[in-house]
């Protein structure tokens, strides 16, 4: 019998509720879990920080002169790989962060689809169409 794999928990950082709506609609129809969407920096770090997350999806600028940049490098010190999914373009990005995957907006469903896939460490799921 074939052990069913666990879905990956994705943490979705977006400030716009819309494209974060969207974001969690895709990372769902993947058989995933969304976390979020958080579009607020202290509660992205929070969950950055302790969240039980496999992924993350990061928008760049989060409004009010936050970015992503703190969750990131709070990913990185875990552990936890993840994604910039912005307007920005990949010279625009803090340099300490140029082998991240970058999915530019306005982005494709296939293209979330793919970097989820990739996200995900080997042993997890990403199913969906």
């Amino acid at each position: 019998m074939m052990r069913k794999l666990p879905a990956g928990r994705i943490l979705v950082v977006e400030d716009e509720p819309a494209v974060g709506l969207c974001l969690q609609d895709i990372v769902q129809g993947l058989g995933c879990t969304g976390i979020g969407p958080v579009g607020r920096l202290a509660t992205a770090m929070e969950l950055a920080r302790t969240g039980q997350i496999d992924a993350a999806l990061l928008d760049v600028n989060l409004g009010n002169g936050d970015f992503s940049y703190p969750v990131a490098r709070a990913l990185e010190a875990r552990g936890i790989p993840f994604a910039f999914v912005t307007a920005y373009e990949s010279s625009a990005l803090d340099g300490a962060f140029g082998q991240h995957a970058l999915v530019n907006k306005p982005f494709r469903l296939a293209q979330i689809r793919a970097c989820v896939r990739r996200l995900l460490p080997d042993g997890w799921r990403a199913t969906g169409v």
